[in-house]
């Protein structure tokens, strides 16, 4: 099975991610290179991987959302 890779426009990048969390936790994952973020509802875990990637020119290695 082929995967296809998803790109997203950078306007559609920046509705998914809304803005960084800053809590005393998150701020302790960052020393693990585990960053937070609140995003859009409507978007998936794709969507936000692709969207980090292309917004901070990083590698994501794996993405876990709460709600």
């Amino acid at each position: 099975m082929s995967r296809i890779k998803k790109i997203i426009t950078s306007e559609r990048a920046f509705s998914v991610i809304q803005k960084p969390i800053s809590t005393e936790k998150s701020t302790n994952l960052n020393q693990f290179n585990q960053y937070s973020f609140i995003v859009s509802k409507k978007s998936n875990s794709s969507e936000i991987k692709e969207a980090i990637q292309q917004i901070f020119k990083v590698k994501v290695v794996k993405v876990n959302t709460s709600i």
